[in-house]
């Protein structure tokens, strides 16, 4: 029933809907044949939300699921509410609403380690990884990818391993580290076509392409996502379909064909609405914004990115708020719209400085991707066994005094990378600091003359000024001729 469903399911779909329809059919006759015990009722109920909903109605999928969960409450079947609510926090996850699959999560894994379900409690460990991991949280994120693989590789789960390879890839490409990257994503591929599994490999192939991307290596990207967009396509998976067109968009536009690039992300986007994929939907809006605002298309950009925008902070995605309103920013910016672009402009700033914190939290905790670490957290969670044997027969060699020099000189080595990330730290601060108030000190230029804006550094304000020759606008405010009469140059402008 649980994650072996997926590839039964491709062999399903393979032979056509016809059979694809029989055999939900066939679920849903045990559903709701009485006779039966409830964890086969329960079982085939699963399989079918999973089969039938799950890749291509999501909303009815969480109804369905919702009904399976009272289900399994009911009749104390608790391996089946683990399964139940497993299901029903992925759909909320692959929609985007994160608190409620977090709270999906916990609910069981709680059950799942109460009644020692391994495979449960690795599947939700695993899956709450992907939400902090989709909300740039690493540190998190890899402490439950760490739990998840810890317990995949005791129960010689495969399927389980090649997850959070892949996982451990996406974290290696967002970094920079393709080479590391690629050597993940590579492991993942070789076990899912070791277990015949070419559905799993679907999301590979997606992340491959984005990695070609980030490498400029356009033929490779392409040919990537048109392998992953092909095997979406015949297991009718609308959020996967959404991601390989959006990915083949991402293609065309780095290489400047617009038109070609807004065919498919429209395509995408239409996909990631129907389905109330709201990551995917915010994602794709922002990309269409780019476009239009490369264009000139100044308007049409903010439409974009205001929707990206408020989708992005409805699931709380930091990440896409930034981008997005350093998207209205220049939009704003670029029609002379200053209030409005200064507004987005610190909104942009706030979220930077929160991603900045993110990062900080990872290079303290001395993380790989750091590149200045002592401990290798993502080479650690390998486990190679055959250096863990060679590291304690070693251990046990040494003598008392050799164990004391080498707790003493790791001591000193580790005090010395403390005060190494201290000052690195501090010198990338204070160049986020300049870099800031340089993009500050630009933008008050261009909204006032250099004379005024030196006066409201210096002082804090500026004084009114005579001049011989000056342009005058006339407007009309509501009792202003009486109340500048009665005030001076100077009280004028301060009010």
């Amino acid at each position: 029933m649980r994650r072996l469903l997926i590839p039964t399911l491709l062999i399903f779909i393979g032979t056509g809907f016809a059979f694809t329809q029989k055999n939900l059919d066939s679920l849903y006759t045990i559903w709701e044949d009485k006779s039966k015990s409830d964890s086969i009722r329960a079982n085939a109920f699963h399989d079918f939300i999973q089969g039938g909903y799950f890749y291509t109605q999501p909303d009815s999928a969480i109804f369905l699921t919702n009904q399976l969960i009272e289900f399994t409450k009911s009749t104390n079947y608790e391996i089946g509410l683990v399964d139940a609510l497993n299901l029903a926090g992925y759909t909320h996850f692959r929609m985007g609403d994160y608190p409620k699959a977090l709270e999906s999560y916990r609910n069981g894994l709680k059950i799942a380690e109460k009644i020692n379900d391994k495979v449960g409690t690795a599947d939700l460990l695993l899956r709450t990884g992907f939400i902090y991991h989709d909300n740039e949280d690493i540190i998190t994120a890899l402490k439950y990818y760490e739990r998840s693989l810890k317990i995949f590789e005791e129960i010689d789960d495969l399927e389980g391993v090649g997850s959070i390879y892949n996982e451990y890839g996406s974290i290696y490409r967002v970094i920079g580290e393709y080479d590391k990257s690629l050597e993940y994503y590579r492991k993942s591929v070789a076990i899912n076509d070791q277990l015949n599994d070419e559905v799993g490999n679907s999301a590979l192939y997606i992340n491959i392409g984005h990695l070609y991307v980030d490498k400029e290596d356009f033929t490779k990207a392409l040919d990537y996502f048109q392998k992953g967009l092909s095997i979406y396509e015949k297991t009718v998976d609308q959020l996967g379909i959404a991601s390989g067109l959006a990915g083949i968009g991402d293609v065309y536009s780095e290489q400047g064909n617009d038109e070609k690039a807004l065919e498919y992300y429209q395509r995408s986007l239409s996909i990631s609405e129907r389905i109330n994929d709201t990551q995917g939907t915010a994602a794709t809006l922002l990309s269409i914004a780019i476009i239009f605002e490369d264009k000139r298309a100044y308007q049409r950009a903010i439409e974009y990115c205001h929707r990206s925008f408020m989708l992005a902070q409805q699931i709380g995605d930091i990440g896409n708020q930034e981008a997005s309103c350093d998207c209205l920013y220049s939009a704003f910016k670029a029609l002379g719209k200053v209030k409005e672009a200064l507004k987005y402009h610190e909104l942009m700033l706030q979220y930077a400085d929160s991603l900045q914190s993110e990062e900080t939290a990872i290079r303290l905790q001395q993380m790989e991707f750091s590149k200045q670490v002592l401990a290798d957290s993502l080479a650690q969670v390998e486990k190679d066994t055959q250096l863990k044997m060679n590291h304690q027969i070693e251990v046990q060699q040494k003598v008392a005094n050799r164990n004391l020099a080498i707790g003493i000189g790791t001591f000193f080595l580790f005090l010395a990378g403390g005060f190494f990330s201290r000052w690195r730290y501090v010198k990338k601060s204070k160049a986020i600091i300049e870099k800031e108030k340089d993009r500050s000190e630009n933008l008050l230029l261009n909204i006032l003359p250099a004379e005024i804006a030196e006066e409201l550094k210096e002082k804090g304000e500026a004084a009114a000024r005579d001049f011989d020759l000056v342009s005058i606008l006339f407007t009309d405010f509501k009792g202003f001729t009486k109340k500048s009469a009665e005030l001076s140059a100077a009280e004028l402008i301060s009010e």
